[in-house]
Parts: C-alpha cells; sequence; structure tokens
C-alpha cells in the first residue's frame, strides 16, 4: 500500500498531518504481511530526507520519492541525480523512484544507470 503518495492530496498536508496519516496506515497493516511504502516526496532534499527519515521510524517498508521540481525547469538529470544520492545516502529504507510524465526520460536513465 502506498500512502501520502503522489497522486493524493499530500501537497495539500503539513508534514506532522502527513506524518500522522502515514502512522494511522502503518498501524492498521501491521502484522497483516501488507508492504507499506510512505511518499515522503518534496521538493527540497533535506525536507525529503526527514520526512524519509520520519517514516522509517514510523516503521515504513519504504518510502517512494518523486523527483524534484528543478528536474522540469531545464537542470534535468543532474538535479534528479543530485536529489536521489542525497536522500538514498542519509537514509537507510529502500526508494521507490516514482515514474513522473514531465521528467519521464530523465528517471528512465536514472533507473537504467543507478550508480
Amino acid at each position: 500500500m502506498i500512502v501520502t503518495g503522489s497522486t493524493g492530496e499530500y501537497g495539500a498536508l503539513t508534514d506532522d498531518e502527513r506524518q500522522r496519516v502515514q502512522k494511522t496506515v502503518i498501524d492498521a497493516a501491521r502484522g497483516s504481511g501488507m508492504t507499506v511504502i510512505a511518499g515522503t516526496s518534496h521538493m527540497a532534499s533535506l525536507a525529503c530526507i526527514e520526512l524519509t527519515k520520519a517514516a522509517e521510524e514510523l516503521g515504513a517498508d519504504g518510502v517512494m520519492i518523486t523527483p524534484p521540481l528543478a528536474a522540469t525547469n531545464g537542470s534535468g538529470l543532474p538535479a534528479i541525480l543530485h536529489h536521489y544520492d542525497t536522500v538514498t545516502s542519509a537514509t537507510q529504507t529502500g526508494v521507490v523512484i516514482y515514474f513522473s510524465g514531465a521528467v519521464r526520460w530523465q528517471v528512465q536513465e536514472v533507473i537504467a544507470d543507478p550508480s
């Protein structure tokens, strides 16, 4: 199950509200065998790290992160790589790279060469 993913209303929630929604779902899923992926997307890498660490502490099995907004305004692949590298270097959980239509071709490059 994905909670606070990018197609929901996460952008209208405060960070605290996002974490309460995530906690509710994680607690409800506990013991059911269901995998819970928490959406921790944020346009700022440091904020994304904080949200990802909070999801880890809540017990999420992994996180889903969209590419940063900067990737759609011309800075492209370097911005995407920097964002994902910064987040994954600071956290321990698995990351699902959200396949955003706006930067689809760039995300494909990240997946094809995850170095």
